[in-house]
């Protein structure tokens, strides 16, 4: 199937709802676009992220805010770990408070030793964990 190509502009603009006074994308509609994204997205994506810390890592998405806003489950975060655990493992994605890192498909918090400096991981998150609070299964 070819691509579709289009010779001429949509007859009708953006509405200015949807763009803010200097023609960025106003506020309101990044969320609604970052909603949208969620549920359009068939299954779940792996966001790319880069981890720094030891034991409260620090998950930073290399896409702005991709996936980060607001956890949701089964969303999947894999990147590189900087360091080696040394103690009891909290994460913090994006601008989210920290939550705690598990291991043994959520039943252990991950501790000393469980994350290992250069290696890559995926951590899955899902709210059940932690009594309700959410937390990320380590893989």
């Amino acid at each position: 199937m070819a691509p579709l190509v289009r010779s001429a502009p949509p007859s009708r603009p953006i509405g200015k709802g949807w763009v803010g006074a200097n023609g960025d994308l106003a506020e309101s509609s990044e969320v609604t676009l970052e909603d949208l994204w969620r549920k359009v997205v068939a299954g779940h994506v792996n966001v790319p992220v880069v981890i720094t810390g030891t034991n409260v890592l620090t998950l930073t998405a290399l896409r702005h805010q991709e996936g980060t806003r607001d956890l949701d489950d089964y969303v999947v975060f894999i990147g590189v770990a900087e360091a080696d655990s040394t103690g009891a493992v909290t994460a913090i994605v994006g601008e989210n408070p920290a939550i705690k890192v598990y291991k043994d498909g959520g039943a252990t918090q991950a501790g000393s030793g469980d994350v290992l400096a250069n290696r890559l991981y995926l951590f899955i998150y899902n709210s059940a964990l932690d009594g309700g609070a959410g937390g990320l299964v380590l893989k």
